[in-house]
């Protein structure tokens, strides 16, 4: 259920990999805000744990999974979505240090200082100190968590479970 709160939250998470839009507050807007997409590329919330907070959760629920389901063939096909998962987060990383065209594009360079900041790895930018534990602790979205986390926790995972144990 984490990883599926982690990855839902991560909706609303801005990052210069995703297609989520930033915005802020304007006063001389029509609607009160304007898009700013250069403020992707600040490492905040999720990102500040890893650089992929949509897709890397899927690593330990395939492994979860596979793990509980029993069978060889179940533990190929989750950890195989978790192999996949962790290999299509480092295409794009390849990607978008080659070329800048992954999200929205940006100019070549303009995400050297993300990925300095930021790691592939989730927690190790925190825990070698280019990270702040509090900064990030206290931008984390607790709403999307707990909303995240029940409709896991009642909703796929039950589902999941029920079909597993039904075959």
């Amino acid at each position: 259920a984490a990883s599926t709160a982690i990855s839902l939250a991560s909706l609303g998470n801005a990052s210069p990999l995703s297609l989520v839009p930033v915005f802020e507050k304007d006063e001389t807007s029509p609607v009160g805000l304007v898009r700013d997409d250069a403020r992707k590329l600040q490492p905040r919330g999720l990102t500040r744990v890893t650089r992929h907070p949509l897709i890397l959760p899927v690593v330990p629920w395939g492994v979860a999974n596979g793990l509980l389901a029993g069978g060889g063939r179940d533990i190929i096909l989750f950890w195989g979505i978790a192999l996949y998962a962790v290999c299509g987060c480092y295409a794009q990383d390849v990607r978008a240090r080659e070329s800048s065209a992954v999200g929205t594009v940006f100019g070549r360079g303009d995400l050297d200082e993300f990925y300095s900041a930021t790691s592939f790895v989730p927690g190790l930018a925190l825990a070698d100190g280019r990270q702040d534990w509090a900064t990030a602790v206290s931008e984390l979205p607790p709403l999307a968590f707990l909303l995240g986390a029940l409709v896991a926790g009642s909703l796929v995972e039950h589902a999941l479970a029920d079909f597993l144990l039904s075959s």
